[in-house]
């Protein structure tokens, strides 16, 4: 069964981090570990079923999904402090770090909202909701919409590290720095 399972989803050929990063943005709720992330924060933590029920609905397509998926607002996700199940995951939301930094900086630095040579600049954590803003506007791929539509029947709550997990670690491509 298990064979199965494993084979359903490597049916898609992997895709960037990225791209898995704003599935994964647009689905997650402020939920985070017994806590909220505040909306200032712009930020977004785990995803829960009654997350996907209120924002997706009952979806039974993977194209009903996609379109769903991108209507929905993208919040850079919060990094887990912690293991799985670590009793620490409840201070994710004080640490209020990224999950993926290189690939957050690297974003930042490329959209030219951030420079790393100028240290009168503002905080990277402070430009989340700039972030977070032009990544709503952009388009949801395919591939990572159909890879996270297989993922998430049947999941349990989610953080970034444990839908990674269920992905699957061969369908994402990491960057090379």
């Amino acid at each position: 069964m298990i064979g199965l399972a494993v084979s359903f989803l490597v049916a898609t050929s992997p895709v960037p981090v990225m791209d898995v990063l704003q599935v994964y943005g647009r689905l997650a709720g402020p939920e985070c570990f017994g806590k909220t992330v505040p909306a200032a924060a712009g930020a977004s933590c785990q995803l829960t079923a009654a997350r996907i029920r209120e924002t997706i609905g009952d979806v039974s397509s993977e194209a009903g999904f996609e379109a769903r998926l991108a209507a929905l607002p993208f919040r850079w996700p919060l990094k887990p402090y912690g293991t799985a199940a670590s009793p620490s995951n409840v201070k994710t939301v004080a640490i209020n770090k990224n999950a993926e930094t290189a690939v957050y900086m690297r974003e930042l630095e490329q959209r030219r909202l951030y420079n790393k040579n100028d240290p009168t600049g503002p905080l990277p954590t402070s430009l989340r909701p700039a972030l977070d803003a032009q990544l709503s506007r952009e388009p949801v791929s395919p591939e990572a919409s159909k890879l996270a539509f297989r993922a998430l029947r049947g999941a349990p709550t989610l953080d970034w590290f444990s839908f990674l997990e269920r992905i699957g670690a061969e369908q994402v491509v990491w960057p090379r720095y």
